[in-house]
């Protein structure tokens, strides 16, 4: 859920102690997690 509303992952204490992990070139644009999210507010909302 936090993916869909913020666009990344959340990340804690123990995430900067790690090194982080590659990009993936298959992640949705921004576009397109926009329209995914109008999507989903619509159809949840009465």
């Amino acid at each position: 859920p936090a993916f869909l509303m913020f666009g990344r992952h959340p990340r804690q204490p123990l995430d900067l102690l790690l090194p982080s992990p590659a990009v993936s070139d298959d992640l949705p644009s921004s576009d397109e997690l926009s329209a995914y999210r109008k999507r989903l507010l619509v159809d949840l909302m009465p």
